[in-house]
C-alpha cells in the first residue's frame, strides 16, 4: 500500500472523479427521480385493475429504495471524500466546518435508514414472562 501525501491525493482525486461521475449517471439521486411512475401508466386512469394496482405499488417500493441507496451512496462518498481533504491537511475550511459537515451527513444517512427501515427502530417489547422452570430460561443446573 503506498503511503503519503501523494497516495491520499489520488485517492482524493479518485473521490472527486467518482461522486462527479456518479452525480451525472443515470444511478443519481436526480436522475431516478425522473422515473417515477405514478397508477395510470400501468392501465389507464379511472379503470379497475388489481394487478396494476400491485405492480405499482412493487414499482413505487422498488423505485423508493434505489432513491434511498442513490442518495446515501452520494454521501458515503462525499463524506470519504472530507475525510481525505481532512487527512491530507489540504482542507480550507476549519476542523469546526469539517466536523459539521461529517455530523450533517451521518444525520442525513442515518434519517435515510431510518425511512427504509422503521421497524429495526422500535424499542423491543420486554419479556414479562416469569419462568419457573430453569430448562424453560434456558439456565443451566450444571
Amino acid at each position: 500500500m503506498r503511503r503519503g501525501a501523494e497516495a491520499l491525493s489520488k485517492f482524493s482525486d479518485g473521490l472527486t472523479s467518482a461522486l462527479t461521475s456518479f452525480k451525472e449517471s443515470a444511478g443519481s439521486e436526480s436522475s431516478l427521480g425522473r422515473h417515477a411512475l405514478g397508477r395510470p401508466s400501468f392501465s389507464g386512469t379511472g379503470i379497475p385493475f388489481s394487478e396494476a394496482d400491485d405492480l405499482q405499488g412493487q414499482y413505487g417500493r422498488v423505485h423508493d429504495s434505489l432513491m434511498h441507496m442513490s442518495q446515501t451512496l452520494g454521501l458515503h462518498i462525499e463524506a470519504l471524500q472530507l475525510a481525505a481533504q481532512a487527512a491530507d491537511a489540504t482542507y480550507n475550511g476549519s476542523e469546526d466546518e469539517v466536523r459539521r459537515r461529517f455530523w450533517e451527513i451521518k444525520t442525513q444517512i442515518d434519517e435515510e435508514y431510518q425511512k427504509m427501515h422503521p421497524k429495526e427502530h422500535e424499542q423491543p417489547r420486554k419479556d414479562t414472562r416469569q419462568h419457573t422452570d430453569d430448562k424453560a430460561s434456558g439456565v443451566s443446573s450444571s
